[in-house]
C-alpha cells in the first residue's frame, strides 16, 4: 500500500488499512475488531509504505508496551495512523490515550515531561521546543495538572499549523 502521509487518508484507503491490519501475523480478533501485538508495529509500518528510523519504532513498542500492555488495539493504531500527516493531532490523541484514560482532560506535569520524549522521538520539528516554558507558563488545576486542550493548542502552534 502506497500513501502520502502528508496528506489525509480516503475512505477507501482506510478500508485497505483494515486489510493491512487483520493480515499481520500476530493479529487476534477480539470484541473491539481486533488487535495486535507491538512487535508486529514494523511489519504494519513496511506493509503500509510509513517510514520510521529504528529508535522511532523502538520508541513507539515503548508506548504501546507501557500504557496498553504490549497490545495495540485496531481502533487506536487505525486512529493515529489516519492522523499521521498532522504530528499535532496524534500526539494529541496518543497523549489522551497514555495518561487521561479517566477522561479528565488533564494531566500531570511529570506525565507532560515524560510525554515531552515521545513527542520530540516522534516529530523531530519538537527537537529545540520549550516544553518547561510551557508548563511553566500554564494554568493549572489545585492539583498541578495541566489542561490537555491547552498542551495540544501548544503543541499545534510549536509546530506552526
Amino acid at each position: 500500500m502506497k500513501h502520502d502521509f502528508t496528506k489525509p487518508f480516503t475512505e477507501e484507503e482506510k478500508v485497505g488499512l483494515k486489510a493491512v491490519f487483520v493480515g499481520l501475523p500476530t493479529f487476534t480478533p477480539d470484541s473491539q475488531k481486533g488487535h495486535i501485538l507491538s512487535s508486529a508495529q514494523a511489519n504494519w509500518f513496511e506493509a503500509i509504505g510509513y517510514d520510521r528510523s529504528e529508535e522511532q519504532i523502538a520508541a513507539y513498542k515503548q508506548y504501546w508496551d507501557r500504557f496498553y500492555g504490549g497490545i495495540i488495539p485496531y481502533k487506536d493504531f487505525i486512529e493515529t495512523t489516519t492522523r499521521v500527516h498532522d504530528s499535532a493531532d496524534v500526539l494529541k490523541v496518543r497523549v489522551t490515550g497514555a495518561y487521561d484514560k479517566e477522561g479528565t482532560g488533564y494531566i500531570s506535569v511529570e506525565e507532560l515531561m515524560e510525554f515531552s520524549n515521545i513527542a520530540v522521538i516522534h516529530e523531530p520539528k519538537f527537537e529545540g521546543a520549550d516544553f518547561q516554558g510551557f508548563v511553566d507558563g500554564a494554568k493549572k488545576t489545585e492539583e498541578g495538572k495541566v489542561s490537555l486542550e491547552e498542551f495540544g493548542n501548544w503543541m499545534t502552534e510549536t509546530l506552526g499549523k
